[in-house]
């Protein structure tokens, strides 16, 4: 502090009266006389006030995942404005994965004032991972048995399919039975080495279908004479294509008519 040469310094914080030093250790107003003795002397005083030196550090905050909810960054000094790509609210100092993207993003905080701070700090969102698989078939009949074979995934930790019949598994290339007949959808999901979870699904992916049932009836049933006409009636279910075989040697002893060809047999026989 500094005045008139030749007074004395007193009050709260002063360590040299003649001096007029002033240690600010003491928070607070202080209020700081100057006196100058004699005939014609003075005094004169000043309000001094101490406040705490701010600090802006930025808390530590871990890496998120993209799809992540909102989260809070704190400073060690209250009161400060938060800015940078992802922050959602500059007060609460609110950081939305949603809204930065993935990457590296610097945020600062700032404090006004003379005694006021800034800092920085890196906050990573991660992408998710996305796994894919490839099947060796998508249609048969049943039981129709499947080998999922996963895409390059090399940042999967570990790998689940759910093949949509209540079954799954956790390697990386399965092979799944479907024993019922229907439609199915199955999914993959991977997590990676920073715990980020990704799924595909695969809508509609495997038809199974059911084994059909041949049967067919005869008319007439029973002997007949040679160069009759047999007729044969298609029983079968489901179906939408047939090939019989007749069971004579002739060069017409098959037929791919589907529901009722008629067979003559030239020759004797069973």
């Amino acid at each position: 502090v500094s005045a008139h040469p030749g007074g004395i310094w007193s009050g709260p914080g002063i360590i040299d009266s003649v001096n007029g030093y002033f240690d600010p250790a003491v928070l607070g107003t202080h209020t700081i006389a100057y006196t100058i003795t004699g005939a014609c002397g003075n005094t004169d005083s000043v309000d001094i006030t101490v406040i705490t030196v701010a600090d802006a550090t930025i808390a530590p905050a871990n890496a998120v995942c993209a799809g992540a909810p909102a989260f809070n960054l704190s400073g060690t000094t209250p009161g400060g404005v938060w800015s940078g790509t992802g922050i959602t609210d500059t007060i609460a100092g609110t950081f939305d994965p949603a809204n930065s993207g993935t990457g590296t993003f610097s945020v600062t905080y700032s404090i006004a004032g003379a005694c006021g701070d800034t800092a920085t700090r890196n906050i990573i969102v991660n992408a998710l991972p996305a796994p894919t698989f490839t099947p060796t078939v998508t249609t048969g009949c049943v039981p129709l048995c499947v080998t999922f074979n996963e895409g390059v995934s090399p940042i999967c930790n570990s790998v689940h399919y759910n093949f949509g019949d209540g079954d799954t598994a956790n390697i990386s290339s399965p092979v799944h039975c479907f024993n019922t007949v229907g439609i199915y959808s199955v999914s993959i999901t991977c997590t990676d080495m920073n715990g980020c979870v990704g799924t595909r699904l695969y809508s509609g992916l495997i038809h199974v279908s059911p084994v059909p049932v041949a049967a067919f009836t005869v008319s007439p049933d029973s002997v007949v004479a040679i160069n009759t006409p047999v007729t044969f009636v298609n029983n079968s279910t489901p179906g939408t294509s047939s090939y019989w075989t007749f069971g004579d040697s002739t060069v017409f002893n098959n037929s791919t008519i589907a529901w009722s060809p008629t067979h003559f047999y030239i020759h004797p026989g069973t």
